[in-house]
């Protein structure tokens, strides 16, 4: 992709390329494996926004990618002849194709995750590809112990309690080693918590079990997290690739991609949930009771064979939901540059859009059709998102927060409220706000009437 400048196009930053190396006369053309999944087409959009030729492979036909104009070539990464012939007149792969769980038999795992990593690695060698990208896991290094602001020195694990990121650091390795200046660059990122619009995983099955009633805190509450909205994972992808040459430091190394900044895991669930319009986690369960319970499942699935039904809980999942994993991620800023895109603020606008219906993935993305006007008025609005959503409210207030009965939800004038302009002389410019990040890493949330520990949740919980 060349040399790029910074420039600012409709209110966005935008990469434009200088003096890239052409095919057919265009940009170079770029594979991205799996880029019919939540990250992958996240990273396809940002390439074609920029004006890449993008191919992608993947397992099924993609509409989404037809009216991108993106070529996409239907095959398995475990069949070397098929990624082989994806990898033709290629400069440069982003491999994200992958099967994440925590659950099912070994050879799934490492057939798609391993196997399939190094039959791209293979490829690329065999093609002539320059750049390779590979979309790894924090879970590469995870023991299933608290994680506070480790860095990229954190040594693999000698066991793992999952078969993904066992497949995972393996393949990682793989990309790693394969690393050769003269022959192919390589890089690791290792993204935590993708979340945003059009996830398929994570959010819709906390909201179902939400819906159920089956949804339970593990372990005290206060264990914070990294996470890194999607687009600001695309994006991430692109900055490591332009910054991947022959000279640069960014060859041969993993690095942690997150926003840098932990939240605290349950407040953030239980906003997600206020978003759906579905009440907050109420009920929990201890760590150890949690791991117990995981390890006998996980036993008793073993031997019946169960490799195709998932526990509900096991020692992993235990570990992640009542554990602090958060990362230094200020390699990754020093040496390719990691800056989101899109506000943590933003974000949670963007999903709370996307589950009320109100507006599709494809118009929650770049704002590449957005005039200078509709981008300042999204600024603003989000400033007012700050000051109605994100503010700590008292216990008197707070029912209409989560009771979804209530009529005030109906109201066009209280919805218009919320998104009103700052200008508007609406502003309720008595009660203390706080960003809702900062809210979340605090440990602040709101308060509900039906919670006899409300009062409890205005003050900020300590930090370990």
């Amino acid at each position: 992709m060349g040399r790029f400048e910074t420039k600012v196009t409709r209110g966005v930053e935008k990469l434009i390329a200088l003096d890239a190396e052409t095919v057919d006369g265009g940009f170079m053309q770029v594979l991205v494996t799996g880029g019919g999944g939540f990250l992958g087409r996240a990273i396809v959009r940002q390439l074609t926004y920029r004006g890449e030729k993008v191919r992608v492979l993947g397992r099924s036909s993609y509409p989404f990618l037809d009216k991108l104009g993106v070529e996409v070539i239907q095959g398995d990464v475990r069949d070397p002849a098929v990624v082989n012939n994806a990898c033709r007149d290629v400069e440069l792969v982003f491999h994200t194709a992958a099967v994440a769980g925590i659950w099912g038999p070994w050879d799934r795992y490492h057939s798609i995750n391993t196997v399939g990593t190094r039959n791209v690695i293979d490829a690329c060698i065999a093609q002539g590809v320059q750049r390779l990208i590979y979309t790894s896991s924090p879970s590469v290094v995870f023991t299933g112990a608290d994680q506070e602001n480790v860095n990229e020195t954190e040594p693999y694990p000698r066991r793992y309690l999952c078969h993904y990121p066992h497949s995972k650091a393996l393949a990682e390795q793989e990309v790693l080693d394969s690393h050769d200046r003269t022959r192919l660059l390589t890089c690791a990122l290792r993204p935590h918590l993708i979340w945003g619009p059009g996830d398929q995983h994570l959010i819709p099955r906390m909201l179902e079990r939400a819906r159920l009633e089956k949804l339970k805190r593990v372990g005290e509450g206060e264990n914070k997290v990294d996470m890194i909205y999607v687009d600001n994972a695309a994006a991430a992808h692109l900055q490591a690739a332009d910054a991947l040459t022959p000279t640069s430091p960014v060859g041969g190394q993993a690095y942690f991609v997150s926003e840098g900044q932990p939240v605290n895991l349950w407040l953030w669930i239980n906003e997600i949930l206020m978003l759906a319009g579905l009440p907050r986690v109420r009920r929990s369960v201890s760590y150890s009771s949690a791991y117990t319970v995981g390890r006998i499942l996980e036993t008793m699935y073993e031997w019946f064979g169960w490799q195709d039904h998932e526990p509900i809980m096991t020692r992993f999942l235990a570990c992640q939901l009542a554990h602090h994993h958060y990362y230094d991620v200020s390699k990754a800023r020093r040496d390719f540059g990691m800056r989101p895109i899109v506000s943590f603020e933003e974000g949670m606008d963007r999903l709370g859009r996307f589950l009320s219906g109100e507006t599709a993935i494809a118009e929650q993305t770049l704002p590449c059709n957005r005039s200078p006007e509709e981008v300042e008025r999204q600024r603003q609005r989000q400033l007012n998102w700050r000051e109605n959503y994100g503010k700590t409210k008292p216990k008197t207030s707070a029912a209409s927060s989560y009771d979804t009965d209530d009529d005030d939800h109906d109201d066009p004038e209280t919805d218009d409220n919320l998104y009103a302009d700052p200008d508007d002389g609406q502003q309720d410019d008595h009660e203390p706000t706080t960003p809702v990040r900062d809210r979340l890493a605090d440990g602040i949330e709101y308060a509900d009437d039906d919670d006899e520990n409300a009062d409890k949740r205005h003050s900020p919980r300590g930090r370990r």
